[in-house]
């Protein structure tokens, strides 16, 4: 049902000079219906151990989607990094 999908070795990225941009990546709440804290946290994990300092997290307007940008915020939280998130409002 779901495919692997391989990410490239960044680890130059999070040696970054001072003023050097940060690197992002969109993730599309629409598609997070089933995750919980844990599979936020384990995306971020992923994410910052490959050098994304930040996802910028694409909302719509599905009810329940609040709730998994509050699960997501968490796991940032609770990961231990400097990781981050940010709302892209996609409504379409």
């Amino acid at each position: 049902m779901f495919s692997t999908i391989h990410v490239p070795d960044l680890s130059v990225v999070s040696k970054r000079a001072p003023g050097e941009k940060i690197v992002t990546a969109h993730h599309m709440v629409g598609n997070t219906y089933p995750y919980t804290k844990d599979t936020w946290l384990k995306d971020i994990k992923l994410a910052h151990d490959h050098g994304i300092d930040a996802f910028a997290l694409n909302i719509g307007t599905s009810d329940w989607q609040p709730g998994q940008v509050a699960n997501a915020y968490q796991a940032a939280k609770d990961s231990g990094t400097d990781f981050k998130l940010f709302i892209s409002f996609d409504m379409t």
